[in-house]
């Protein structure tokens, strides 16, 4: 062993330069700790004092909301629509199902979807009877009725036309209830286009085109006799449940709404729904109802119509004939007969052509919507 290197560790300065060394690491660690619990407490403090900022702004919202709240109790309730707050709840429908709170404030922005050909159902909940309450859809009105009897909830029926524009549009709801007081509900409906079917090629003798035409038919499915019968709709419901197929259904040969050229009338949506079954075969009623029509017309043949209430009805056309002792104005029963497959009028065939209509508060015109919708929801 080297004697140098044994006389240096024992005389003392080799202990002495390694405790220089450790007292200064000992100040390095320290100074890194100082600054690491610094750094820490700074961050505990920005953090406690964000958080304090977020629920000052809470409170402040929450003061904000009770203090509009209490305005709006002690001012007259505005006119503009879309700051309108109404004792009552507004149900849209259309396949699907929306309920809003009591004393909701109902926006202007508040979207609702429809296609063309199907219907709106609309439902207000109040807390007083109304003495009138009635929609507007594009220009034409359309009456609430009550539910039931001492029932404060209304409902009425918005038809889409086949040929409604597709867009967006505005729907107002004004009610005016036993104590006098008139509300104004606004909401906005979107129609959207539907894909109807293209049809050609119908075709019919031209010995039966020539009879239709000299009684001076055009167009249409004698719409002035549906104005006619259609005035005097019951003004509540007489329909119970989803509406049934009148007859037992081989094909249905013609869809609602499918785009029809003929050589008779030209280019035109179908406005009903043509299904096939054997000549003479039984029809009966697809919902209960009041007997409204039953007559001849150049187009449409043997018809029946039946009023189900609220301006709702059904018409079935083409009858070989009718069901005896049935007149108007008797009521008839869902699933009652009430005539017999035909071919009269603008037909090609044994078939029954089948519509459902609804008619506005003002009895100007009766919309054609589709049949199908009407089966397979309970209004």
């Amino acid at each position: 062993m080297d004697l140098s290197r044994i006389l240096t560790m024992t005389d003392g300065s080799g202990f002495e330069e390694m405790r220089r060394k450790n007292r200064k690491t000992h100040m390095v660690m320290r100074k890194v700790c100082l600054r690491f619990i610094t750094a820490l407490s700074f961050a505990c403090l920005l953090m406690t004092t964000v958080h304090a900022g977020v629920v000052t702004q809470k409170k402040r919202a929450r003061k904000s909301v009770v203090k509009k709240i209490v305005q709006r109790k002690k001012n007259p309730i505005k006119k503009s629509l879309s700051k309108a707050v109404v004792p009552c709840s507004v149900v849209l429908i259309d396949s699907q199902q929306e309920v809003l709170p009591e004393d909701a404030s109902i926006p202007l922005q508040k979207r609702y979807v429809v296609s063309q050909g199907k219907t709106l159902h609309l439902k207000i909940t109040a807390p007083h009877p109304l003495n009138q309450a009635y929609a507007a859809f594009a220009g034409t009105r359309y009456n609430f009725a009550a539910v039931a009897d001492h029932d404060n909830r209304y409902e009425c029926f918005i038809p889409i036309d086949c040929e409604q524009l597709p867009g967006e549009y505005k729907v107002i709801v004004k009610t005016d209830n036993e104590l006098g007081v008139k509300k104004n509900i606004g909401c906005a409906v979107t129609v959207n286009s539907f894909p109807f079917k293209m049809q050609r090629g119908f075709k019919i003798s031209k010995k039966k085109l020539q009879s239709i035409r000299s009684r001076g038919v055009g167009g249409g499915r004698d719409s002035q006799l549906v104005k006619q019968y259609q005035k005097n709709s019951h003004p509540h419901k007489l329909w119970d449940g989803a509406f049934r197929m009148p007859i037992n259904v081989r094909q249905v040969t013609s869809s609602f709404g499918e785009i029809r050229t003929s050589h008779g009338f030209g280019k035109r949506h179908h406005y009903g729904l043509d299904l096939y079954e054997c000549y003479n075969a039984p029809i009966y009623a697809a919902n209960h109802g009041i007997v409204a029509n039953k007559t001849h017309t150049p187009t449409s043949g043997n018809v029946v119509a039946i009023d189900h209430g609220l301006g709702v009805f059904t018409i079935y056309c083409h009858m070989n004939s009718f069901e005896k002792n049935i007149k108007i104005g008797d009521f008839i029963k869902k699933g009652q007969r009430i005539g017999f497959i035909g071919q009269t009028g603008y037909a090609s065939g044994p078939h029954l052509h089948l519509e459902l209509r609804i008619k506005d508060a003002n009895n100007q015109r009766a919309t054609a919507v589709d049949f199908m919708e009407w089966t397979q929801n309970i209004y």
